[in-house]
């Protein structure tokens, strides 16, 4: 009796806790336990960590698409150093990549019950499908013990993918150096070309010079600068003169194209206008005769001399093409007529016209025994530049060149003192600049040339000395015949109508190349504009390391993101309409023990060593199907056997009771479903 009063009654304790219960009020659940219900029912949190995953690769291509040829960004900074868009890259694809891997993971879990519940397979493939949602062994494992063709692989492919993702975005940002323009006005001030538009000598008091060949005295104003400016391109002997370099602060500089006043030359071979002629009646002659003279006119010619008892051999001479009254004419007129030119009658305003005649080949006692002649002329031009500085190394290219022309009469009869060049629009840039010569100024250059390009080259018979009427005509020979052969110049045996090495020019053509040049140089260094020396303003070139996105990477990131969308909506679609009917357990645990049927817990025996187990778990095949009144089971399959190896089972004194045999009624009517 008081065994059954006290069956009947509850224990206070118990009775305390029934009262609480049922005293306990329903309290509403939260929005988040809301939302991880229909989460756990559904693919509420699979589609959003999905669109999460996207967004942050959407954002990580437009943040690239923003520094793509541009600087490297240094955002924040980390323990001293700022984060870069390496980094930046890395973790947004850490990220991206586990917001997408949580729906992969849960859909490989839920093939799970979709691949059980078509048919029977082995037990332990349970656990090929729970750790391929967890890595890449795991996903290895799935490939192998599933068909390829089944859409569990794709889950499993993925986790495989996902290992080369972060590697391989790190793909996707390189960066190279590239000259980038300074923007720091100061610097780019101090980058600089000279530059000359207009050239005006400096006053200084008139000099007399007098010619001792001639009864009358010539006036020479040019200035001294200017002189050497002429010396230094005669003297320059077999050396290309370069132009004047630009000055560059740092080791790189660019400079736009600019115009400046230059000389500039042009040369004609009228060795078709020679002529022989005896002196003594001047009748035609043949060469080698001690009274011949070779002449381009009257007032060019080339003869040997006899000075006192000695005999000369002729060997070259330079003469202008002025005539020897030119004083007198340009006062007369207010211009210089080069009246014995033969290839520049047209020429506008010369600075000098002169011919050379030099021998090119001799016998064997040294004569001469054929000549050359070439007309030279050098004129007022604006020479077209283009510099540029590379690696401290300065480089300047000439473009096109714009000469006086008919305008320039008229200007001069309207304004005698300058001569004035008719520059185009894009020449000037938009300045206001009228290039223009000094007249006096140019007069005064035309004199000292006269003087200076007027003499010849001879040998007496008597010995090899070769002899020069003045330094200009030894500096235009002495790098080729006939000085060479006296050893002065240490150089191979060029002649002046042979070609110099690396050039285009012939030895007379690139000592007057270097003679204009050089006067060039003075002009556009010595040009004074408003107190200061003319100059180009350029720019200065820095190295800056610019970002390079090789887009073709990206596909490794698209790619991904669009295997795991279709894996994911593959699988929500299957879920749905597929033999489950909207059943989604993902990757419950809960699952797993609840779809067990107990017979197959009694027979399987409880926990072991993993070994074990898994041998128990590959020699059962199973399905999932639902039972009337129990909902979804694990089902052994009806002709397995379900006998177990008697060495596997626990003994006596283990914990847990021993595994049933196959006589157990509960096996039998397990086998009967």
């Amino acid at each position: 009796m008081a065994a059954e009063s006290y069956a009947a009654v509850p224990p206070t304790d118990e009775r305390r806790h029934v009262k609480r219960h049922k005293a306990q009020k329903w309290k509403p659940q939260s929005w988040w336990a809301n939302f991880l219900d229909r989460s756990n029912r559904g693919w509420s949190m699979e589609i959003l960590s999905a669109l999460f995953g996207t967004v942050l690769l959407v954002t990580l291509a437009i943040v690239l698409r923003y520094y793509d040829g541009k600087p490297p960004p240094q955002l924040g900074s980390a323990f001293g150093s700022a984060l870069t868009l390496n980094t930046i890259v890395s973790l947004i694809t850490t990220i991206a990549k586990a917001a997408l891997l949580l729906p992969v993971a849960e859909c490989v879990s839920q093939q799970k019950w979709m691949y059980f519940a078509r048919d029977y397979h082995r037990l332990s493939i349970l656990s090929s499908f729970d750790n391929a949602s967890r890595g890449l062994l795991g996903g290895v494992a799935l490939l192998w013990n599933t068909r390829p063709i089944n859409l569990a692989s794709i889950g499993a492919l993925l986790m495989v993918y996902a290992i080369a993702v972060d590697p391989l975005s790190q793909q996707l940002v390189s960066s190279t150096n590239r000259l980038s323009a300074s923007t720091d006005p100061g610097v780019n001030r101090s980058a600089t070309v000279p530059q000359c538009y207009a050239w005006q000598e400096p006053y200084r008091p008139e000099v007399q010079i007098h010619d001792l060949n001639h009864v009358y005295s010539i006036q020479s104003q040019l200035s001294l600068p200017a002189q050497s400016a002429i010396l230094a391109g005669l003297y320059s002997g077999n050396k290309t003169v370069q132009d004047v370099a630009p000055v560059c602060p740092g080791a790189d500089c660019t400079f736009e194209s600019f115009f400046s006043l230059a000389v500039c030359p042009s040369f004609a071979d009228v060795t078709s206008n020679l002529q022989t002629r005896n002196v003594s009646d001047g009748s035609s002659a043949g060469p080698l005769q001690s009274d011949v003279r070779y002449y381009v006119s009257n007032h060019q010619f080339l003869q040997p001399a006899i000075v006192g008892n000695e005999n000369y051999t002729a060997y070259g001479n330079i003469t202008s093409a002025l005539a020897q009254d030119f004083i007198l004419e340009m006062q007369q007129s207010g211009r210089v007529a080069f009246v014995d030119t033969v290839a520049y009658a047209g020429a506008i305003f010369p600075i000098a016209d002169f011919f050379v005649i030099y021998g090119t080949a001799v016998d064997d006692h040294n004569k001469p025994t054929q000549f050359k002649a070439t007309e030279i002329l050098l004129e007022w031009c604006l020479q077209n530049y283009t510099s540029s500085v590379s690696n401290g190394h300065a480089t300047t290219v000439r473009h096109n060149v714009i000469k006086l022309d008919s305008r320039a009469l008229n200007w001069f009869q309207s304004n005698p003192r300058s001569l004035n060049f008719s520059l185009p629009a894009e020449a000037s840039r938009g300045a206001n600049v009228s290039p223009y010569v000094d007249w006096d100024s140019h007069v005064d250059l035309q004199d000292h040339l006269y003087l200076l390009l007027n003499g010849s080259v001879s040998r007496p018979e008597s010995n090899s000395s070769v002899m020069a009427t003045n330094t200009a005509v030894q500096a235009l020979f002495e790098p080729f015949e006939p000085f060479y052969s006296r050893g002065d110049y240490d150089g191979a045996d060029i002649g002046m109508g042979d070609g110099i090495a690396a050039t285009n020019e012939t030895g007379l053509e690139l000592l007057i190349n270097n003679l204009a040049t050089s006067l060039t140089n003075h002009f556009r260094t010595s040009c004074i504009i408003n107190d200061k020396v003319d100059q180009s303003l350029g720019t200065v070139l820095t190295h800056v390391t610019f970002t390079v996105i090789r887009w073709k990477w990206i596909a490794v990131l698209a790619g991904f993101t669009i295997l795991s969308w279709l894996f994911l909506l593959a699988t929500i679609a299957g879920q749905r309409f597929g033999t489950l009917r909207g059943s989604a357990w993902k990757s419950s645990s809960l699952a797993v023990l609840h779809a067990l049927d107990p017979e197959i817990q009694r027979d399987l025996g409880g926990l072991d060593c993993h070994t074990k187990m898994f041998r128990r778990d590959e020699e059962r095949k199973v399905r999932l199907v639902c039972v009337p009144g129990e909902g979804w089971r694990l089902l052994v399959e009806p002709s397995a056997d379900v006998e177990m190896d008697t060495t596997d089972k626990r003994a006596s004194d283990s914990i847990g009771s021993l595994p049933p045999t196959s006589t157990d009624p509960v096996v039998h009517n397990s086998l009967a479903r």
